[in-house]
């Protein structure tokens, strides 16, 4: 059995429609916490098809409680949202496979059996030297960026100088490409998968 997790109707169904003719079972949600209790419920499930920016997930953040929750179960990401950064983060978290919603019938069917058969799948996605590295500590901080924490909440909340604070948020500028934390947290919720 499959689940699939978006929240929007029209995709679940096409995603329906195509699992059918693989022969596949499957059931859906549109919610993160209905997610979790039938992941957690659900011993016969063999993949996850899931929308990162689904409603109340926290992006890229519950999809790595998802990869805690059940190690090794095989996700595919399925987003509109396709920047590089978001990506990586999500492969990072323990994602098996990225595709675009633009994706042909073709790829997502192919994707699918081929994450059903243990292997990982992200067409069309290159690793680029482009796409900055990203440290887990950079990546905690990003959260509390997006959060609204200042750099003395923050040098509280993960237990550092305000200084250190301050050299930490000062690289994510640079990485990120951005002048100011406004700008740098308005990107991080977007390559994270926070839900608009």
């Amino acid at each position: 059995m499959i689940l699939i997790a978006d929240d929007h109707l029209l995709y679940r169904e096409r995603l329906q429609q195509l699992l059918n003719s693989l022969e596949k079972e499957c059931i859906s949600t549109n919610h993160y916490d209905d997610l979790i209790s039938i992941l957690t419920a659900q011993h016969k499930l063999e993949l996850l098809i899931l929308n990162i920016r689904i409603n109340d997930m926290k992006g890229v953040k519950g999809l790595r409680k998802i990869c805690e929750l059940c190690p090794g179960f095989p996700v595919l990401i399925i987003s509109d949202h396709n920047d590089p950064l978001t990506i990586k983060f999500s492969l990072d978290a323990g994602a098996s496979g990225y595709l675009s919603k633009s994706s042909s019938y073709e790829t997502v069917r192919n994707s699918i059996q081929f994450l059903l058969n243990g292997q990982r799948c992200i067409p069309g996605f290159r690793n680029s030297q482009a796409t900055p590295n990203f440290s887990a500590k950079q990546v905690e901080i990003l959260y509390l960026l997006v959060e609204g924490y200042s750099n003395d909440a923050i040098a509280k909340t993960i237990f550092l100088s305000p200084g250190t604070v301050k050299q930490y948020v000062s690289d994510i500028l640079i990485k990120l490409n951005v002048e100011n934390r406004v700008q740098a947290a308005i990107r991080a919720q977007k390559i994270l998968g926070f839900h608009p």
